[in-house]
């Protein structure tokens, strides 16, 4: 991504020999050393998680191997992933571009060492989406929100883009 040295080293200084302390009530807990992560309330904190997921996002945008996927509206426009703050949305129409985005995310934790967290995951299937456990993914949601866009399987793409529009303009 091309970052400063200079930013990094004003990075690793805020970052390094990191402790907290736990206040329970009127009691304080003993030094706990932060080893990994960034700390909650931190202003960088979001800055730095879209750093680093941000080689993961342009993995699965120049995947020739994931099929697109049409966002609704008049733009026509297609897509494999959406990230807004710190949500990402991988968008998969097909079989293969689940295994891909699970290859994905594999080497991701591979490379830094942070993994999926499946509990604050989400799978919403649609189309020919149906088989998926066979991949180790649970289908759980019957819908979902991307940014206020529903996405729903009984819901077409129109019809969802079309609850929305009218408050857009």
């Amino acid at each position: 991504m091309g970052i400063p040295p200079t930013f990094i080293g004003w990075i690793s200084t805020l970052y390094t020999d990191v402790s907290s302390e736990v206040l329970v009530n009127v009691f304080l807990s003993i030094r706990i050393v932060i080893k990994s992560g960034t700390c909650q309330g931190c202003l960088l904190s979001l800055i730095l998680f879209i750093c680093t997921t941000e080689p993961l996002a342009q993995c699965i945008r120049q995947d020739p191997m994931m099929s697109k996927v049409q966002i609704p509206g008049r733009s026509r426009e297609e897509t494999r992933i959406l990230a807004y703050l710190d949500d990402l949305n991988i968008l998969c129409h097909n079989k293969c571009s689940v295994e891909r985005t699970m290859w994905h995310t594999q080497v991701y934790k591979v490379v830094s060492g942070v993994m999926l967290n499946v509990s604050k995951s989400t799978c919403l299937a649609m189309g020919e989406l149906r088989d998926l456990e066979s991949l180790g993914v649970s289908v759980l949601c019957k819908w979902v929100k991307i940014p206020r866009v529903e996405f729903n399987p009984k819901l077409s793409r129109r019809m969802a883009w079309e609850k929305k529009e009218p408050k857009v303009k």
